[in-house]
């Protein structure tokens, strides 16, 4: 299994991010409402990107998720393919209220290499 690189998941959460139906959100992982809104945190942006859309990734997380009984962010990290330190990390940047925009600059600038 190949890491994904800082800048790659950089990549994904900016495209995640550009979805229709996404609301980055601080306090959920991934949850989806009746009407089809997804609220998710950095990392399930990035989920997003990766898969191509919200519904996939989001099917992906909870197949992954329910199939493991793990804590959804060993599930992240495992989708994502990154560092279990990385996925923690960035995690606890997003719920203490850093934006995904400012974490795609982090990223890129090497704050979570």
């Amino acid at each position: 299994m190949t890491m994904t690189t800082a800048e790659e998941l950089a990549e994904f959460i900016e495209r995640g991010l550009a979805m229709p139906n996404v609301k980055e959100c601080n306090t959920q992982w991934m949850f989806k409402e009746d009407n089809g809104t997804f609220h998710v945190c950095a990392l399930g942006l990035a989920l997003i990107g990766k898969y191509g859309g919200a519904e996939d990734a989001y099917k992906e997380f909870e197949r992954e998720n329910h199939a493991t009984e793990q804590f959804p962010l060993e599930t992240i990290h495992k989708l994502l393919c990154i560092s279990f330190e990385m996925t923690f990390a960035i995690d606890s940047a997003h719920c203490q209220g850093i934006s995904a925009t400012q974490i795609i600059k982090d990223l890129r600038s090497g704050v979570y290499s």
